[in-house]
């Protein structure tokens, strides 16, 4: 079962949210995938030349200062952290100085600094997250941010902070289950720590159990899962699932771009479901309506949607509702339907009802509406929706754009990623030179311009 969707919009994102639908209806999300929001310019490690002043770890000190500086304070006026570059500089500057930072230590520079040790947590994701050029001059020693993140946020893992094991423990977890996708947080911090670091986080998981924290159970309880140990992970999945906090807080603390924690209503929805008996079946109905009803997670949403027919108006409100989510199996299902099933629907049912603004609509108005949800599908790289938004361009005359998407799908996953589906790429790189020679100006053998 794919955890790659709790990621896209976990249970516990920032709420209120805008339907994904709605947010391409003014100016239609293009269709690749965009690029962070903080890139270093390539050329900017290639113009530092060696300072015989400066030996090259002084250099690489310098310029990681300097990177540091633009990316925290960029994150500060982003919102996407409390904290400017300048308190940040000073909080690590602190840190470095410490030969050997405890759990104990991490306080008192969190009570120094007037902040919390969760903004200490949410630094340290950040220090990671700092964009690094491919390619820099042989002289360069590596950045050292990698490993600043790694002590600054084990050091917070010893303080108690629940989101510092959560991050690292939930990154291995995903994975080796596969399904990360193009999550690059996910490799960083598979590379960076090791299977000690793992176990360290695992006891400081077994403290915030016995506190009462309900991601340190869902989080131990996928590590009990991943070692056969069922009955442990079921038990802590239900004793999590009444304490998990069912409604957005807008005060609570920041999580940056932290590798979240799935609901424990998903995570026992999906242990009960690889039982067939009658009992785990029905169990992980309850679990997801749970997820869904009371905390309106939409990857709740999307597995409650399997339990009915897709004729039912409970099939069509709940994938609905994943889908305007931007969970992309909902996407795909939701413009399927449309596309194939809205002429069969009786006018007089409670379906029928429920679309009848569809069903009185122009003619072709429900396969206008299954394109622009396969446009939003195509907008989080999802290739299936691709490929039905390139025939659909190609039959249109728009040749550019149908050789453009044909041209994303063609391409392989980034390296050590499994294509998951192969067959489509196969068909893109069939398609494509006949699609290209039918774009003026466009060399076939050349490769497809992405706008």
């Amino acid at each position: 079962m794919s955890l790659a969707p709790a990621i896209a919009r976990p249970w516990g994102a920032a709420r209120p949210w805008t339907c994904v639908l709605c947010r391409v209806q003014p100016q239609r999300r293009s269709y690749v995938k965009s690029h962070d929001l903080f890139k270093l310019n390539e050329k900017e490690l290639s113009k530092n030349k060696p300072n015989p002043r400066l030996s090259p770890s002084q250099q690489r000190d310098r310029m990681d200062a300097l990177h540091r500086s633009q990316f925290l304070e960029a994150s500060y006026k982003n919102k996407i952290t409390n904290m400017n570059a300048k308190d940040a500089e000073s909080i690590i500057k602190d840190f470095l100085a410490s030969s050997n930072p405890s759990g104990t230590f991490m306080q008192e520079l969190a009570k120094k600094n007037f902040i919390t040790v969760r903004e200490l947590t949410v630094l340290g994701i950040m220090i990671m997250r700092i964009p690094n050029a491919s390619k820099k001059p042989e002289w360069i020693p590596s950045s050292k941010h990698p490993e600043i993140s790694k002590k600054l946020l084990l050091a917070c893992v010893d303080s108690g902070d629940s989101l510092a094991a959560t991050h690292i423990c939930s990154a291995f977890q995903l994975a080796s289950s596969k399904t990360h996708g193009k999550l690059n947080v996910v490799e960083e911090v598979v590379k960076l720590y090791s299977q000690t670091d793992i176990q360290r986080c695992r006891r400081a998981l077994d403290k915030l159990i016995a506190e009462g924290d309900p991601e340190a159970m869902t989080v131990q309880g996928f590590f009990y899962e991943q070692e056969g140990k069922m009955q442990l992970a079921r038990d802590l999945y239900e004793k999590a699932l009444p304490l998990a906090d069912r409604k957005y807080d807008p005060k609570a603390p920041p999580r940056a771009p932290a590798v979240d924690v799935i609901g424990p209503w998903n995570a026992l929805g999906y242990l009960l479901l690889a039982d067939s008996s009658p009992e785990s079946q029905k169990g992980a109905r309850e679990a997801f309506e749970v997820g869904a009803l009371e905390a309106d997670d939409p990857l709740s949403y999307y597995h409650l949607a399997s339990f009915y027919p897709t004729s039912s108006t409970e099939w069509w409100k709940y994938m609905s509702k994943a889908a305007a989510s931007g969970h992309t199996d909902a996407i795909w299902q939701l413009g399927n339907y449309y596309l194939d099933n809205v002429n069969t629907i009786i006018p007089n049912t409670e379906m029928g009802r429920s679309l009848k603004w569809l069903l009185t609509s122009k003619p072709g108005s429900a396969k206008k509406y299954a394109m622009e949800w396969f446009e939003v599908g195509a907008g989080f790289g999802h290739k299936p929706s691709m490929m039905k938004v390139a025939e659909q361009a190609e039959a249109d005359g728009d040749f550019q754009r149908a050789g453009d998407l044909l041209y994303e799908i063609s391409q392989n996953p980034p390296f050590g990623e499994v294509e998951e589906w192969p067959r489509l790429v196969m068909e893109a790189r069939v398609r494509l030179p006949r699609i290209a020679a039918k774009i003026p100006q466009i060399d076939p053998d050349k490769e497809i311009r992405i706008n």
